[in-house]
């Protein structure tokens, strides 16, 4: 599987490298405040492995995530409403792309036509992608 391969290069090393502390978050956790578009498939006390999933037009309520990767699975426009209203685009790529981001709070909305799909790898205790 494609995906996998680019995870397993990227994702191994950065697995191995955690360590750090989360800054203090003012907004719930993606999961919590979604369940209906996150939903966690692999969790362990370094990583915490989430299926992301927004059909289109759906959008989210404010939430945070800790430093994390994303593979996307299937592509779609999306963008990112920041806490102070600001919009700007989300992470893409074609599928089995491999991003990577510090800690974030948004609200994202898939502004396409298909469904989203990704896989994020957020890293415990972190608040940067940098060891």
């Amino acid at each position: 599987m494609r995906f996998l391969r680019v995870v397993s290069a990227g994702a191994v090393a950065l697995v191995l490298g955690c360590s750090g502390t989360d800054a203090p978050i003012e907004y719930p956790d993606a999961v919590t405040a979604d369940p209906n578009h996150y939903s966690v498939e692999f969790e362990n006390e370094a990583v915490r492995l989430v299926r992301v999933r927004y059909g289109s037009g759906e959008t989210s309520v404010m939430h945070h995530h800790p430093a994390y990767c994303v593979v996307i699975i299937q592509e779609q426009p999306v963008t990112f409403e920041l806490p102070d209203g600001s919009v700007q685009d989300g992470p893409g790529g074609e599928p089995g792309a491999l991003t990577c981001v510090d800690a974030e709070v948004h609200s994202p909305t898939n502004n396409g036509e298909g469904e989203l799909d990704a896989i994020l790898i957020e890293f415990k205790g972190r608040a940067t992608r940098a060891g």
